[in-house]
């Protein structure tokens, strides 16, 4: 509340009681739907964990297999970040405003 204008505060008090209040009554609202949907969590919930061990079994096997386009492909990220530069204009004024407030 303390960052509404005081303008708007006085004008329109009543308002910003009931969007208050509407705030209150939806935070409960959420708070209770989620203590009831975790009590009554659903069967499909312990499937779906066993499904996604699974797929970390899967991912754990590929992680096994040679990847010819590795070594490749991590020269080029690191050419990429040696060697591409911003030059977008707003970004060189970026840059220019960091230097001169934080240097």
């Amino acid at each position: 509340m303390s960052l509404i204008p005081e303008k708007i505060r006085k004008k329109s008090r009543q308002s910003l009681q009931d969007l208050s209040e509407e705030v209150r009554e939806d935070y409960l609202l959420s708070v209770k739907k989620a203590i009831v949907d975790f009590v009554l969590r659903d069967s499909r919930d312990a499937e779906s964990e066993k499904t996604a061990e699974k797929v970390a079994d899967y991912k754990l096997e590929l992680e096994i297999v040679p990847k010819p386009w590795h070594a490749s492909f991590e020269r080029a990220r690191y050419d990429v970040t040696r060697n591409l530069h911003t030059i977008n204009p707003c970004m060189c004024q970026l840059l220019l405003l960091w230097h001169t407030s934080f240097k």
